[in-house]
């Protein structure tokens, strides 16, 4: 009997996951999978959010806590410096025991970066989705290209980033344009209606309301904190749209923009630690529009047809839709940009906006390059052959 190809999956967060979800299902039917939970997923703070993988009846291997108990440290700079360096040694460990053919993590979060230090000083095949992208005001730019130039495999989600890993040094057989992963799970979602929504999130949508998250930005003075306390007060003034807020990401300082929000007057705002992708999805669909700072209102929004309003520089690199409105943290232009969704008929406008990170079913591309025959050798030797002959 053939033994079946042993497929490590590392995921930190909500984000992570509901990205990942259909990918793992589908790997764990064809091969032999490792699910590994980190990061915020096994935090109180931020939802404890392993609770959802364990809904969705998928196997874990290994619970890896990294964080404190938030009464005992706050997100600061060394807090997350530490979280560095003891998600290193967690996972040397883990790493050595299980010994996969390959690991693929996601994105450009700190608890990924660690984890991929890990795999690559113990010589193990990594492969990286969504890597190529650029968020030039955020410290997670710095963590994404560094994981991509410790990943051996690349799954890239538009032609332009493609050419940027290519540009790392990387070997264009190893780089493969599959699409993201959030578009593409999309199109095969059920949506669920607002009646449904409701009961399942305890919360009246009956009324319009906009979705608000955002996540500090890492290389900004103040973290961003500005530009969240502008959105909230311009919110407040616009009495007949509810505002369902969803906690930013475990990232430095992040207890404070938390704090921000639980301690608003503004009787609108329905706030969330988290909530499962369907869910997400679903709210998102229904919803007038998404402000703040998310790359889901970059990268998955204009699949819904719903509008973004990007505030700030966090996201700055991205590719984007027609259906993004760029601003400031200026309470002005916030404003303007809420004005001309709500009554430019914008949201008309932008039917048949397209998506520059759609392309095609991700899932089935990702599967397919997997089931070749690859090692850590062969592809390493790719590579050296790659920058030999430059």
């Amino acid at each position: 009997m053939i033994s079946k190809k042993r497929i490590c999956v590392v995921t930190s967060s909500r984000a992570d996951f509901g990205l990942l979800k259909e990918l793992i299902l589908k790997l764990d039917q064809t091969f032999d999978l490792k699910l590994i939970v980190t990061g915020s997923h096994l935090s109180r703070q931020f939802g404890f959010t392993k609770n959802d993988i364990i809904k969705n009846k998928i196997p874990i291997y290994k619970s890896v806590k990294i964080f404190e108990k938030p009464s005992k440290k706050k997100f600061d700079e060394t807090y997350i410096l530490n979280t560095i360096s003891k998600t290193i040694n967690k996972f040397d460990k883990i790493f050595k025991k299980v010994d996969p053919e390959i690991i693929i993590v996601l994105g450009d979060r700190y608890e990924i970066f660690a984890c991929t230090i890990a795999a690559t000083v113990n010589r193990k095949l990594l492969a990286h989705i969504h890597g190529g992208e650029t968020t030039t005001n955020a410290l997670d730019d710095s963590f994404r290209h560094s994981i991509s130039q410790m990943s051996q495999i690349h799954f890239v989600a538009a032609k332009k980033y493609y050419d940027r890993v290519v540009q790392l040094g990387k070997h264009p057989s190893n780089v493969h344009l599959v699409g993201g992963l959030g578009p593409s799970n999309i199109k095969k979602l059920k949506i669920k209606n607002k009646i449904l929504l409701s009961k399942e999130l305890k919360t009246n949508l009956a009324k319009k309301y906009a979705i608000l998250i955002y996540h500090p930005e890492t290389k900004e003075q103040n973290y961003g904190i500005n530009g969240l306390k502008n959105i909230m007060q311009v919110l407040s003034e616009f009495n007949d749209i509810s505002l369902i807020v969803i906690y930013p990401n475990a990232d430095t300082l992040s207890e404070k923009f938390i704090k921000l929000i639980t301690k608003s007057n503004n009787s609108n705002i329905r706030l969330f630690k988290s909530i499962n992708y369907l869910n997400y999805i679903s709210l998102l669909k229904h919803s007038k529009f998404i402000i703040g700072n998310s790359s889901s209102g970059i990268i998955e929004a204009p699949t819904l047809k719903v509008p973004t309003i990007n505030v700030g520089n966090r996201q700055h690199g991205r590719l984007r839709a027609k259906s993004i409105i760029d601003v400031d943290y200026s309470k002005r232009n916030i404003k303007a940009a809420i004005n001309m969704i709500l009554f430019k008929n914008f949201k008309n406008n932008i039917r048949t906006v397209t998506n520059p990170y759609y392309h095609g079913n991700t899932i089935n591309k990702i599967i397919r390059i997997l089931k070749k025959n690859i090692s850590y050798e062969s592809v390493d030797n790719i590579e050296f052959f790659n920058l030999k002959i430059k």
